[in-house]
């Protein structure tokens, strides 16, 4: 399951990084604005516009390579 993991990463970057969770079932429109056709997916966001998305069950390794990616 990947919520502990994101968790985790809300803790860790906590004053770097925000992290959202969406309920896709509960929020059609948000994942049809993002073209949200699968999940797990992530959108990372800076100044307000996505800037790199992942989908499916990612290894810490991973998910952490993307934010710092997405931090630098």
């Amino acid at each position: 399951m990947m919520a502990p993991m994101i968790d985790e990463f809300a803790e860790e970057y906590e004053g770097e990084l925000k992290v959202g969770k969406i309920n896709v079932d509960q929020s059609p429109d948000v994942a049809q604005k993002y073209n949200v056709m699968s999940i797990p997916m992530f959108a990372f966001f800076k100044n307000g516009e996505v800037v790199e998305t992942a989908v499916g069950a990612l290894n810490k390794s991973k998910l952490q390579g993307i934010i710092d990616k997405v931090l630098a």
